[in-house]
C-alpha cells in the first residue's frame, strides 16, 4: 500500500532518522476503515480456532453453550 513513503518524527525540532514504510495502511486512507473492520471481524474466529487447536477453552462453544 506504500510506495516510497517515509516518516520522520522531530520532537523539539531535533533531527531524527527517516523511517521508510513498507507495510500497512496510511492513517486517513480511504481503505483504512474497511481493512480494520475485516481484521476485527476475523480476529475472534482466529482466536477461537487457535484456542481449540491448543486445547484452550473460553467457557462457551460456538453456539454459545457452556462447555
Amino acid at each position: 500500500m506504500y510506495e516510497g513513503a517515509t516518516v520522520r518524527q522531530a520532537p523539539n525540532n531535533e533531527k531524527s532518522a527517516t523511517i521508510t514504510l513498507s507495510t500497512g495502511v496510511a492513517q486517513g486512507s480511504i481503505t483504512s476503515p474497511q481493512l480494520f473492520k475485516e481484521f476485527i471481524n476475523a480476529l475472534p474466529r482466529m482466536l477461537m480456532v487457535t484456542g481449540q487447536n491448543q486445547d484452550i477453552s473460553h467457557g462457551k462453544d460456538q453456539k454459545g453453550h457452556n462447555q
